[in-house]
């Protein structure tokens, strides 16, 4: 697979030709130039795509899916999981687990991630967001602006279609794979900015990353699949996705190829 992070999206009857652009939601920030080349790509299309509208987007729509109902954290857990987690985080992170006692093992999960990314030695800029950043291009040049799913749909993938028990399995899962492998998060970011998909995807994919591929990605991209049939002969589109979004046989690329589309990487120079 050749290394990219943007991918032309051409015939097969479409309007005009569209891009697909692999994001890495936070701490990741490319130089002005590449900055300006996303920038002219948008221009050549007429909407833009993120995974939600950023205008939209409601933190109480996100936060109220996050938390447990009628029960707390700890008893998500087996004991001996849950007082191993305790301790590790106690240790590690300086975190007193029971804070969070009202939250879903998935919201924690998430949260922790973004508190690893930032340890990372690899972060560029630990408040800047790629998405963002190119929803405001596109915004500041009047592209119609859509999202992939609504923030509310998101927090409800996220944090509601995994049993609690599976959550606190994964969040177990993804503690201890961290433990054994400091270095995972810097090796995430190494293959995201060198624009290499296939050991990204591979690396997501380990055995004990304390990931669900089916309901954070492949579901998804099943959607966003239709969405981009539907409008592509409508109108162009610039789409910004997470870049585990992409690769693969269930990836947005694959699935798109599939359909009779001529998938191709942009070298940007």
């Amino acid at each position: 697979m050749q290394k990219s992070l943007l991918w032309k999206v051409s015939g097969n009857g479409i309007k005009s030709d569209c891009y697909i652009f692999g994001t890495f939601h936070l701490g990741v920030k490319p130089n002005d130039k590449t900055l300006a080349q996303y920038d002219s790509l948008i221009n050549l299309c007429e909407a833009f795509y993120g995974e939600m509208n950023f205008d939209s987007v409601n933190q109480k729509n996100i936060l109220k899916h996050a938390f447990l109902k009628g029960r707390d954290l700890e008893s998500c857990f087996k004991p001996e999981d849950y007082q191993w987690a305790s301790k590790y985080l106690l240790d590690s992170l300086d975190i007193d687990i029971s804070d969070y006692k009202k939250f879903k093992p998935a919201f924690i999960q998430t949260m922790l991630a973004a508190m690893e990314l930032m340890k990372s030695k690899n972060v560029d800029d630990k408040s800047f967001s790629i998405d963002q950043k190119l929803f405001s291009l596109a915004k500041a040049n009047h592209k119609i602006l859509r999202g992939l799913e609504t923030d509310e749909m998101q927090a409800a993938m996220l944090f509601d279609e995994t049993p609690v028990e599976k959550q606190a399995t994964n969040f177990i899962e993804g503690l201890k794979k961290e433990a054994d492998d400091t270095g995972m998060m810097n090796k995430l970011l190494m293959y995201y900015k060198a624009g290499d998909l296939e050991n990204l995807n591979k690396l997501a994919n380990e055995p004990g990353a304390g990931i669900d591929m089916d309901i954070l990605l492949d579901r998804r991209n099943k959607k966003w699949v239709e969405i981009f049939v539907d409008q592509a002969s409508k109108q162009s589109m610039f789409i910004a996705v997470g870049a585990l979004h992409l690769p693969g046989n269930m990836g947005l690329l694959n699935l798109l190829t599939k359909r009779g589309y001529r998938v191709t990487a942009v070298i940007l120079k």
